[in-house]
């Protein structure tokens, strides 16, 4: 099996993020409507249009990157341009792109007043960029997981002393397993613990899987692509390998 890499946000500068947040959300009365990037699903087509808010830094740290840290809805990543070439040149799925606008401004100072809550002195703007949000399609369960090896944890939660108990391991063998298991259970939760891919799988170079795989909307990439953004000196990103059980 090939090595697999979860990106994740770094930068190379001292004290340096790449978080950035929004700057202003047009029409914000239809932000939580069907016209909302709330409303795209994690998989699949887009079948509405978006509005687009743009962004600005979130404080004074924060350097321009290949790779950006939003408050996008999570399927969606925040490439430059150069970023997105070389995941287009590279083995994905299908997908969507679409242009925001991030300028180096932050809010300096936030007035925590409840009868104000308003952000005050904005500093910097002087420089504003294009960059890409930029999203997959589709998950690769049904292609890359072997549901009848992967094992999950099902248990009771005390929060008063942050311990499980009552667990147990349990199997499940497709998504609407798991959507049924989690009804059937109730009130256990119901993890992942052990994850185990399908023998002789050619990876595509970038895929995601649902946040039930414990990986959230992070993106995964192979090795191939991992050195493809090494030699052309991608920034804001590191890799974190990720160890499965093989077959």
């Amino acid at each position: 099996m090939s090595k697999l890499f979860k990106l994740r946000y770094g930068t190379s500068s001292e004290n340096g993020n790449t978080i950035i947040v929004f700057a202003n959300v047009p029409h914000p009365r239809k932000y939580n409507t069907t016209e909302s990037l709330a409303a795209v699903p994690m998989e699949g087509l887009i079948t509405h249009s978006l509005i687009f808010p743009s962004f600005r830094f979130s404080n004074e740290e924060t350097c321009w990157a290949d790779y950006m840290m939003s408050n996008l809805q999570p399927c969606f990543m925040v490439l430059s341009s150069s970023l997105q070439k070389l995941f287009i040149e590279s083995k994905i799925v299908e997908w969507d792109s679409f242009s925001i606008k991030i300028d180096n401004s932050y809010y300096d100072v936030y007035n925590s007043h409840t009868d104000v809550g308003i952000f005050n002195n904005i500093i910097g703007g002087q420089e504003q960029r294009t960059y890409q949000a930029f999203r997959l399609r589709y998950t690769k369960i049904n292609e890359y997981i072997n549901w009848q090896k992967t094992t999950w944890e099902a248990f009771n939660f005390d929060n008063a002393s942050f311990t499980k108990y009552d667990e147990e391991i349990i199997k499940i063998t497709s998504q609407e397993d798991l959507e049924n298991k989690r009804r059937e259970y109730g009130r256990k939760r119901i993890i992942l613990k052990d994850l185990v891919f399908k023998k002789n799988i050619l990876f595509d170079d970038l895929f995601r899987l649902s946040a039930d795989f414990g990986i959230g909307a992070d993106f995964i990439v192979t090795e191939r692509l991992k050195n493809k953004m090494e030699t052309a000196n991608i920034s804001g990103v590191y890799f974190e390998e990720l160890i499965f059980i093989d077959e």
